[in-house]
């Protein structure tokens, strides 16, 4: 029969079905294994399955064939996925494990076989016995007394393998020294071969093959390797792997590292874990997050300061933040030796997670010691040596693209010239072009074409950037290469194969042509452009993250409970990467790294105000002792002048920015000059600055010596005389934006001025152009302020056609003076408690510049884990009669993780009867009517005695 157009994802759903509910009975499968992340999984069940997800109706696994070279094997290999035969030593130890961890197994007797596979092992002097499961616990304390030791302690895979051959035979027992109930088979290894258990765990899988015909053992040393690999959590030499994180912005670990001076790390995680001997993977946070070094550790764990070395890098930011600690505060640390150090070229975060062996990486989360595993050290350690450096290829999928469709889907590339087969039969070049000549019986060398079949083979890493094209104008997408090269025979044509991380996929119309080749390398092609090094940096940046079109002004609303503060760090997370993001826990992660920054929370309370939200005056005194006002910028206009300041910095040329950047280095040096020196710095013989703040400086004078808090020079004013190319005094008062600036002042003002002019450096490097970011505020509970009084005249500059790139953009002028505008980079998401109905409605003028998204209470269906599911939908129906939609209680009242029994009865007693008996202004007469209809198919009942009202238990 014709197998239905099954896709990847369709087997993924099948093989996370298999997953949970187990394989059917019956349906094992006698001779092959689809072989996915190290689990075997029956091929024609997966079929089966997975013809359900496509069509709706499985297929019966009777009516077509498993097998080499049927249609449904070469299905599965089409799609990526590896068959492999099931009778190893390696995949009898997988099921067994697998198995013997989930069944319930008993003592004494052979409950179970391996899919009739009936095994053998001998116990010397020729005595053979069948092998039993044999339960596997970690708590050698759970066996009983007097019963027959069938759980065994195991501590790692050789012992693994020791459990499986060991049979529960009174032979076996006496002769084998099994009589301690608590025996441990590390002890039983120890007492019987020393303190070598590696060697013996290979002879006892050879003495399995030997006595079992069909089990090959051509390769005993590489397939017992194999095993140990395939669960690499449990490590036979105790070696445990660990992620070392740093963040730049308090430790430099790049400049660090470049000078070999990271000789210790500080310890505050598994601290009774980590010892002399593990691998460490340095990890830094922030833009550049990813690995720089591979490591081990050379020390146990002890109380002791930072190497001298090793203060140097703390940045400005960790000086004030350990200002207290650093050098004189000692930690629990380990000593470690850099083994691998890449601090020039790291492998970065974006190159690591789309890669299945990081799929449960611990690294970027909050902390400095996260655990690891082998497999994510492995696949660091040979990317370094596979590549000394990235490289960037243009590659045509197939003539005129018209492969890209299956190549996408089924994560791969692949080129033709099938007559060559297997490409690594071919030492070199010469190779390739004499068959490749002889076969197509042509004398020209064919360079291009063997240039391309030789790069495709050797040349291209693991790691490598793909940028796939159609003709010369067009970008399909681009991906990471994620395997070495490898022949797939089972495939009709483009037989020569190479496994790729798809990242991107759709059509980009380039304004230049691309190389004609069906591959090209482009690593080191220069830019034709100023904004960019390289030509790849060109291709690159026509896969900027497209907008996800939400729009400037949102408003959740819904009843408590619906998860509306908890889905606006969702949407901030996706609005500042522009992706789609599928794990609540790596946005949270990007929020919490961006909070003060591209994003921020502010809650409204019914006194929150104009002078808080955008702009206040704080009273100050001059020179004369006078009264006069100091603005002070609120939270959205903080965010929105950072939103504007990205918007003009995106938008100017490179000697615009230059020019930008050149006075901001030189302003931070005379900051750090003022700083450095113990004295205050002197402006003129009547004025100095005596203190740097965030955003100005503090000066007064002797003159002033009543007024010690002084007055405030400020950075953006300093940055105005730059950009208007102040040249005198004179021209400081022309300067439109910094108004009442008295003579005097403007004096002080141009002499620091002329001060960092000074410092101003020749050049900076802008090779990397600012790009266009997002920025979002969130206002939890909006409607509970004065909206009109808080929002002000925003009230027309929020609308999209009013901002900044607006069709009508509009500017305002504050009560200070100053003009602001709103940005278009700038979102703004509010939330909105339905069910609050002791503040006034949402004001109708600012309803209509909000789009509105419900969110309402949901259930199962909507794939969430609702704890009591049909206590949530009666009370909810009720209330709904009785109040309306707005009134509802929200789901995650019902979806916290305790397993305590009692766990309702907490619920409903602390969080859901307190809100009814609101709702429903203390009438407990309705309450009651409400819970008891809710809780009658329970163990509870209402204590319509107590107050407050609560539910107990029924036998209570």
């Amino acid at each position: 029969m014709t197998l239905p157009p099954i896709k990847k994802d369709h087997i993924l759903s099948a093989i996370q079905e298999i997953d949970k509910e187990g394989v059917r009975k019956g349906r094992h499968s006698s001779t092959y294994d689809l072989i996915y992340e190290g689990k075997p999984y029956p091929p024609k069940l997966v079929i089966s399955i997975a013809t359900r997800f496509l069509t709706g109706e499985e297929l019966d696994p009777d009516g077509f064939d498993g097998g080499q070279g049927t249609d449904s094997f070469k299905l599965i290999r089409s799609l990526g996925f590896d068959i492999s035969k099931k009778n190893n030593i390696k995949s009898i130890i997988r099921q067994f494990i697998d198995q013997a961890s989930t069944d319930d197994l008993s003592f004494g007797h052979y409950p179970k076989s391996l899919d009739g596979l009936d095994l053998k092992v001998s116990f010397g002097k020729g005595n053979q016995a069948k092998i039993p499961w044999i339960c596997l616990t970690k708590d050698p304390h759970t066996i009983q007394e007097g019963i027959y030791p069938g759980f065994l302690y195991y501590k790692d895979v050789n012992h693994l393998v020791l459990a499986y051959v060991i049979s529960e035979t009174k032979m076996a027992n006496s002769s084998w020294g099994l009589e301690n109930n608590e025996i441990t088979i590390e002890h039983w290894f120890k007492s019987k071969f020393g303190e070598n258990p590696y060697r013996y765990g290979k002879s006892l899988v050879k003495s399995v093959y030997n006595l079992n015909e069909g089990l090959d053992y051509s390769d005993l040393e590489k397939e017992y390797n194999e095993i140990l690999s395939v669960y690499s959590d449990i490590n036979t030499n105790n070696t445990n792997y660990w992620v070392f994180q740093a963040n730049p912005k308090i430790w430099d670990v790049k400049e660090a590292l470049s000078d070999n001076s990271v000789t210790t790390w500080n310890v505050k995680s598994h601290k009774d874990k980590i010892s002399i001997g593990d691998k460490i993977i340095l990890w830094a946070t922030g833009s550049k997050s990813g690995c720089y070094a591979l490591g081990e550790v050379t020390s146990d764990l002890y109380f002791g300061l930072d190497e001298k070395d090793e203060l140097d890098y703390f940045t400005d930011d960790g000086k004030e933040t350990y200002k207290d600690s650093i050098g004189v505060s000692k930690t629990d640390r380990v000593k470690i030796k850099i083994t691998h150090n890449i601090f020039n070229k790291p492998i970065l975060k974006e190159d690591l997670l789309p890669l299945k062996e990081f799929e449960k990486f611990n690294g970027g989360y909050q902390g400095t010691n996260f655990s690891s595993s082998k497999i994510e050290y492995d696949k660091i350690l040979e990317m370094i040596k596979n590549s000394s450096s990235k490289q960037y290829w243009v590659y045509s999928p197939g003539e005129g693209g018209d492969h890209w469709e299956e190549f996408y889907t089924n994560s791969l590339m692949a080129i033709g010239y099938d007559e060559l087969g297997d490409l690594t039969q071919y030492k070199d070049k010469s190779e390739i072009s004499n068959s490749f000549r002889s076969i197509n019986n042509i004398e020209s060398s064919a360079k291009n074409h063997v240039k391309t079949i030789f790069d495709f083979s050797k040349s291209m890493k693991i790691g490598d950037i793909v940028f796939a094209k159609n003709g010369r104008s067009e970008l399909l997408g681009y991906g990471l290469i994620s395997s070495n090269y490898y022949y797939d025979k089972n495939r009709e044509e483009y037989s020569s194969c190479r496994t790729v991380n798809w990242i991107e996929k759709g059509s980009w119309i380039i304004d230049h042509f691309l190389a004609m080749k069906t591959l090209t390398n482009i690593t080191n092609y220069k830019s034709d452009l100023p904004k960019y090094e390289y030509y790849w940096q060109r291709l690159m940046d026509n896969f900027q993250k497209t907008d996800m079109k939400y729009p400037l002004n949102t408003i959740l609303y819904g009843p408590p409970g619906t998860g509306k503060t908890y889905n606006t760090v969702l949407r901030s997370a996706e609005i500042i990467e522009n992706r789609k993001i599928d794990s609540y826990d790596e946005a949270l992660q990007i929020f919490k790294d961006n909070l003060h920054d591209q994003i921020e929370f502010i809650t409204f309370h019914q006194n929150y105000s104009y002078e808080d939200f955008i702009q206040g005056l704080r009273p100050e005194t001059d020179n004369k002792s006078s009264l006069v006002f100091d603005k002070k910028d609120g939270i959205f206009k903080t965010i929105a002048d950072k939103a504007f300041k990205n918007l003009k910095l995106a938008s100017i040329s490179s000697n615009e920015l230059s020019n930008e950047l050149r006075f901001d280095k030189a302003l931070e040096s005379f900051c750090d000059k003022i700083l450095d020196d113990e004295d205050d710095f002197k402006i003129n013989d009547t004025a100095y600055i005596f203190e740097v703040e965030d955003d100005a400086f503090r000066y007064t004078g002797e003159r002033w010596s009543n007024h010690s808090n002084g007055l405030r020079m400020k950075f953006s004013d300093l940055k105005e005389f730059h950009r208007n190319n102040v040249q005198s005094r004179k021209d400081v008062k022309k300067l439109t934006g910094i108004s009442g600036l008295a003579n005097q002042h403007a004096t002080y003002y141009f002499l620091v001025y002329s001060e960092i002019l000074k410092l101003l450096p020749s050049q900076v490097e802008t090779s990397n152009a600012v790009k266009r970011k997002n920025y979002v505020i969130i206002i939890d509970e909006i409607n509970r302020a004065n909206i009109s009084r808080v929002f002000g005249e925003l009230i027309t500059l929020i609308e999209p056609d009013k901002r900044s790139d607006g069709k009508i953009p509009m500017q305002a002028k504050l009560p200070s003076g100053d003009i602001f505008q709103v940005p278009s980079n700038l979102y703004i998401i509010g939330t909105m408690n339905t069910a609050d109905k002791s503040i006034a409605l949402l004001d109708i003028a600012l309803r209509r510049r909000f789009e509105f998204e419900p969110m309402y209470p949901k259930y199962s269906e909507d794939s969430l884990d609702v704890r009591d599911e049909n206590v949530l939908r009666s009370i909810n129906n009720s209330i709904i009669s009785d109040k309306g939609h707005d009134f509802q209680i929200g789901h995650s009242y019902f979806m916290d993780s305790s397993e305590d029994p009692y766990d309702l009865q907490r619920r409903m007693n602390v969080k859901v009867i307190p809100l009814l008996l609101e709702y429903f202004m203390n009438d407990t007469k309705t309450v009651c009517q409400i819970i008891s209809k809710a809780i009658s198919d329970t163990k509870y009942s209402i204590d319509e005695k107590s107050w407050p009202l609560k539910i107990t238990l029924k036998n209570d």
